[in-house]
């Protein structure tokens, strides 16, 4: 049974008691493993583009790109992109043409 309820700690104790190997890493894939697209890449400006239009839309922070659980998923939908650092975030300077 799953309490459903107190925001996310239940869910965080959940995966503590019973997926602890997800907290561990064994599940997580590590960037430094792959090979990345290169910076001029169509797909990584693309991608950029679309985790800059996530935190404008979606009232994100741009810390967003430092939490573990988001790289995750990033890693697990597309191992060849590395996420720009929140500093390069908040440069506006650097916003793909097009925007």
């Amino acid at each position: 049974m799953c309490k459903t309820g107190g925001g996310t700690s239940n869910l965080l104790d959940h995966i503590r008691r019973h997926h602890r190997e997800v907290l561990n890493g064994a599940d997580v894939p590590h960037q430094q493993e792959h090979v990345f697209y290169s910076e001029s890449s169509p797909r990584k400006n693309e991608l950029d583009k679309m985790l800059i239009r996530l935190v404008a839309q979606d009232y994100q922070p741009f810390r967003i790109v430092d939490d573990l659980g988001f790289k995750a998923f990033l890693g697990k939908l597309d191992p060849r992109y590395k996420l720009p650092c929140r500093q390069s975030i908040a440069n506006v300077s650097w916003i793909p043409v097009g925007f």
